[in-house]
C-alpha cells in the first residue's frame, strides 16, 4: 500500500476546520435569534416598571448582537445558508 500524500490530508484538515467554523457561526446566529425571542417573551410577562426597563435593555442588546451576526453572514455569504439570513 502506498502512503497518502500529506498535502491531501492537510487539505482535508483545512476543509474540516472550515466546516467547523461554519457550524460554530450557525450555532451562534441561532443562539442570538433565540436570545432575542426569549428577551421579547420576558418583556411580555413582566409588570414591574424596573423589570420592563431591564427587558428593554436586554432586547436592545440582543437585537444589536443579532444584527452584527447578520452583517457578518451577509458579508461572507458562503458561511451560512440564505434561510437563516432572511
Amino acid at each position: 500500500m502506498l502512503p497518502r500524500p500529506r498535502a491531501l490530508s492537510a487539505k482535508k484538515a483545512a476543509a474540516r476546520q472550515e466546516q467547523l467554523r461554519r457550524l460554530d457561526f450557525r450555532r451562534e446566529l441561532l443562539s442570538a435569534r433565540e436570545s432575542l425571542a426569549l428577551a421579547q417573551n420576558h418583556l411580555d410577562q413582566v409588570t414591574d416598571p424596573e423589570m420592563i426597563d431591564c427587558c428593554i435593555y436586554q432586547i436592545n442588546a440582543a437585537q444589536l448582537h443579532y444584527q452584527v451576526l447578520l452583517k457578518q453572514a451577509r458579508a461572507n455569504s458562503d458561511i451560512i445558508s440564505r434561510e437563516l439570513i432572511d
